[in-house]
């Protein structure tokens, strides 16, 4: 027997006072009995009752004497081995943490079940992969003990199915040796490597693989869409049920409450459209169902003051771009038309000029500007066909730097423009595979100047399209598509443009920055970071459980969205597997903690002795 904490030992020294307590008689004294018959009956009693009151005496005396004992050996920590035997030599385990398999499994569920036949699996040397979007290590080559730890701790987490990928690092760690892999999942998989090469690319190497199927059928609805933006949100709902049903979708907000009713047909799909409450909320289907990670969705915005916009045009009821703008609501757009438009001592975010008449244009108000943009402002200049104009009366009032492009030609020939730089404006998704995003039918040729940065240019001739540049302690930027001779103002994308535009401008976060999907691995910088359970220090986070995230002074929803996870009673993957053994009978051991079993008795002792002092009289 050993002992963690040698020093709760010295509790065993209370014996001695207790002991000394017991030794000690009590002092007698004479008292006159007034009746020679009541000292008779008294005598009697006293005889036939004289053992039974020393046994009881004693019996206390034992009875507190093992509580003491026990509470001063638990306070020690005590421990032994148990020695047993082994048939598997070196077992992995890969252990399914997605989310589908915390579906419900009769009392408990896939999860649950799945961790009790791997307890069933441990050998002398275990590996535990626990196997989610990212396969994860949780124990490498342990005793049977660390593996039973690893395995009362595992939690499956808000993440997709990758069995493929953790079979794959099985076969990594398993290396020249042999070994017998236990793969535990429900196999409804979602991502990763083909698990059924994975599997005979283990078996090709000698190595015992153990299939157990966690699968029972189940039913579920789940929201499994989320589509955020500052004014509405869009939550997609889909049933997985033969059968139709009617639910509830309550929005919480603080402590406001409101219920939308759904009808659901047998494997429908229906969304509903919210307005989007500023901060955070939550979006829940009062449903029982067999999965009930789906059933809530949670909702984060930025809760920072309104970004205001000064657009200056001759034609505001035209104007694309404010119709793009006014879709946030954090943005306040103010409309100005030449020719008086008051522009000394601007206070504005940015600043837009689109499609302007020249001859109405006072030209020293662009002194003005550039005064603005050098004091840190910011303005966004876009073409239109007597862009030439325009950049005379730049030159002339020596403000030139305000169009960070050089004229050729205004050319009527049609072209794609093409995303040049990825990054927050036009991001890796979908640009990355497919960089042209709009066709233009006219547009002015042009270079870009020193010091500039091009983010999108003409496929035909490089002519820049979308060119930024610092001046002073602002930025300027010229948008080179002519709105009304291209189609890109019809696209999806040209609302996203404008808003990851001017989120670029200001340094400001665009709402997707705030609601993620779970599975994702960001970098945040080493800092503290409160997850949905636990609060940690890290420098990389990787998203694995829904919930609100709290980290640079903000709060990231993080939601499963995952509809084939969300389908949770579909046929699973038919794979075949044998159950074998590698390796010979072999001797291991398990640590046996006494310190609870010794509380135990200890408060059953001090039980039994209130009971006994109770019967007695004395209490």
């Amino acid at each position: 027997m050993a002992l963690d904490n040698i020093t709760g030992l010295y509790a065993l020294a209370a014996i001695v006072p207790f002991i000394i307590i017991y030794l000690i008689k009590p002092r007698h004294y004479e008292q006159e009995i007034p009746s020679l018959m009541f000292i008779m009956n008294q005598q009697s009693k006293s005889k036939a009752t004289a053992f039974l009151k020393k046994w009881l005496k004693n019996l206390l005396f034992f009875i507190q004497l093992f509580a003491i004992l026990g509470l001063a050996l638990a306070a020690a920590e005590p421990w032994f081995t148990i020695p047993h035997t082994v048939l598997i030599n070196n077992a992995v385990i890969v252990l399914d943490g997605s989310a589908s398999m915390l579906t419900s499994h009769g009392s408990s569920t896939r999860f649950d079940q799945a961790v009790d036949e791997a307890k069933k699996h441990l050998g002398l040397k275990n590996t535990i992969i626990f196997a989610t979007d990212i396969p994860l290590i949780l124990v490498e080559r342990g005793s049977r003990s660390e593996a039973l730890e690893a395995l009362r701790n595992a939690k499956a987490k808000a993440s997709g199915t990758n069995i493929g990928d953790a079979i794959v690092l099985a076969d990594d760690l398993i290396g020249n040796e042999k070994a017998v892999v236990t793969i535990l999942s429900d196999f409804i998989a979602t991502g990763g490597s083909d698990m059924l090469l994975a599997k005979q690319t283990l078996i090709s190497k000698g190595n015992a693989v153990n299939i157990i199927n966690i699968y029972e059928p189940a039913n579920n609805i789940g929201i499994v869409g989320l589509e955020v933006d500052l004014k509405e949100t869009i939550a997609t709902i889909r049933s997985y049920q033969d059968k139709p049903v009617t639910t509830k979708l309550k929005v919480k907000h603080q402590t406001t409450t409101t219920e939308k009713i759904i009808n659901l047909q047998p494997f429908a799909t229906e969304k509903m459209i919210i307005s989007t409450p500023v901060g955070t909320s939550t979006l829940t289907l009062d449903h029982n169902d067999d999965l009930a990670m789906d059933n809530e969705v949670y909702i984060s915005t930025p809760t920072g003051g309104n970004l205001e916009v000064l657009l200056i045009t001759s034609y505001p009821d035209q104007s694309k771009i404010k119709s793009a703008l006014q879709a946030r609501s954090d943005i306040t757009v103010e409309v100005r038309q030449p020719p008086t438009i008051n522009v000394h001592n601007l206070e504005k975010d940015v600043v837009i000029i689109n499609d302007i008449d020249p001859d109405l244009f006072v030209p020293t108000d662009f002194r003005d500007m550039n005064s603005y943009v050098e004091k840190g402002g910011t303005l966004i200049i876009t073409s239109q066909q007597e862009l030439d104009i325009i950049k005379e009366m730049l030159d002339k009032q020596k403000v030139s730097a305000l169009l960070p492009i050089t004229l050729q030609e205004y050319k009527d020939a049609q072209t794609t423009v093409c995303v040049d730089l990825l990054g927050k404006i036009f991001n890796k998704d979908p640009f990355a595979d497919e960089p042209c995003f709009s066709t233009i039918s006219s547009y002015w040729k042009a270079n870009f100047q020193n010091a500039t940065i091009t983010l999108a240019s003409t496929k035909n001739d490089n002519t820049p399209m979308v060119v930024t540049s610092s001046l002073g302690g602002g930025n300027v930027i010229y948008y080179g598509i002519i709105d009304n001779k291209a189609g890109f103002y019809n696209d999806p994308f040209y609302p996203i443009f404008w808003n990851n535009l001017i989120n670029t401008l200001l340094g400001t976060e665009s709402i997707q920055e705030f609601n993620k999907k779970s599975g994702e691995v960001i970098a945040i910088g080493k800092q503290t970071v409160k997850t949905p359970t636990f609060i940690t220090n890290a420098d990389t986070l990787f998203l694995d459980e829904v919930g609100f995230y709290e980290l640079n002074n903000k709060k990231i929803a993080v939601n499963l969205l995952n509809a084939d996870e969300s389908n949770v009673g579909r046929e699973p993957i038919k794979i075949d597997g044998q159950v074998a053994t590698t390796g010979t009978k072999a001797t291991s051991s398990d640590r046996f903690d006494f310190a609870l079993p010794l509380l135990t008795l200890a408060l059953f002792l001090l039980i039994l002795e209130s009971v006994i002092l109770k019967r007695r009289g004395d209490l």
